[in-house]
């Protein structure tokens, strides 16, 4: 057998399209969407990376309308997922999302999650009792 028949037999195997969207991030509960454009049937498992470490995995086939109408495969890739992180008052972690079977990264936008500081001064100023 040839090099050139070899070679298209054994060609490694195109990496998938994966696009999704974290939309929010609220009580515990991180929500948004994953697609794989190459395969838009199949439901992806996504893997969520927090700080390079993973926190948890979730399927995205929850309908959405809104995927749906921008033609994002069937609209059932919508996913909701719960894990609770305690984060020290400023700081601020990176959320990535990946594909759970091979690891890949999904295409979703940057999303970064900061606990605001409790007690911001200017807001405790006309709480205060003036003396003399």
């Amino acid at each position: 057998m040839s090099q050139m028949k070899l070679a298209k037999m054994f060609k490694p195997a195109k990496k998938s399209v994966l696009i999704g969207h974290i939309d929010a991030y609220k009580r515990g509960y991180l929500s948004g969407w994953a697609c794989d454009k190459e395969n838009p049937g199949v439901p992806l498992r996504v893997r969520v990376v927090v700080q390079g470490r993973p926190q948890a995995e979730v399927l995205a086939n929850k309908f959405r309308p809104d995927l749906k109408q921008s033609n994002i495969g069937d609209g059932e890739h919508g996913f909701e997922v719960h894990f609770p992180l305690s984060l020290a008052e400023g700081e601020a972690v990176d959320i990535r999302l990946q594909d759970a079977d091979t690891g890949q990264r999904i295409q979703a936008n940057p999303f970064q999650l900061k606990r605001q500081r409790r007690g911001c001064p200017h807001a405790r100023l006309g709480a205060r009792k003036r003396t003399r």
